[in-house]
């Protein structure tokens, strides 16, 4: 690949490189030398390629853009940051009335530290990708649910869900959601969310609803 961009760079001065969504940007950064921007690209939420730009004989410090596309025409630039500068302590917390998701394109950058600083979120864990706060941030590129119930009993689990559906989910959790979904006998479906998550202390279970970011 290096041998490939020095032959691009002796016709022009610019490269881009079309990659796999499953390469590992700093493995990226290391192989393709004078990367200027490195752009994470997810249509619908689902990450599908990474960009690199190149410029010839740039040497300074690469800036990772997040770039959501979406069926309906609309392109949004969530993010956008220098690689070094991520490299900050991340703030961690416990789950509040809100749980906050990043887009796919965030979370594939690494823009955790940011993404906190940006909407003052904590993050539950630092292998759990999911952030918290007492306050809706409409604008926030993501999903944002409302926390109905933390850890909630049978009995309280059963009046929150009276049919016994949910959409499960679970984020650096002992169990997969289909296995949750067993171990609480609830089928697909509705409105309600189930979210096992790991905070900093402890396994949690979350009885959601998906807030409203026009609120």
């Amino acid at each position: 690949m290096i041998a490939l961009q020095q032959a691009v760079f002796n016709k022009c001065n610019f490269l881009l490189v079309k990659t796999s969504p499953l390469l590992d940007i700093q493995q990226g950064l290391r192989e393709l030398t004078n990367t200027k921007k490195v752009i994470v690209v997810s249509v619908n939420n689902e990450c599908k390629e990474l960009l690199f730009l190149c410029e010839k004989n740039f040497m300074g410090d690469a800036q990772i853009e997040a770039v959501d596309l979406f069926t309906n025409g609309d392109i949004k630039n969530t993010l956008s940051f220098f690689l070094r500068k991520r490299k900050r302590p991340i703030v961690l917390g416990e789950a509040a009335e809100y749980l906050y998701e990043p887009n796919a394109s965030i979370l594939k950058a690494g823009a955790f530290k940011l993404i906190s600083e940006k909407f003052q979120l904590t993050k539950l864990a630092v292998n759990t990708h999911l952030y918290s706060a007492s306050h809706l941030m409409t604008d926030f590129p993501g999903r944002i649910f409302q926390v109905d119930a933390l850890d909630p009993d049978s009995k309280q689990l059963k009046s929150l869900l009276p049919n016994g559906k949910a959409n499960i989910l679970t984020r650096n959790y002992p169990l997969k959601p289909e296995e949750l979904k067993k171990k609480l006998k609830l089928t697909d479906g509705g409105e309600k969310y189930v979210i096992g998550f790991s905070s900093q202390k402890k396994k949690q279970l979350a009885v959601c609803s998906l807030a409203t970011k026009t609120q």
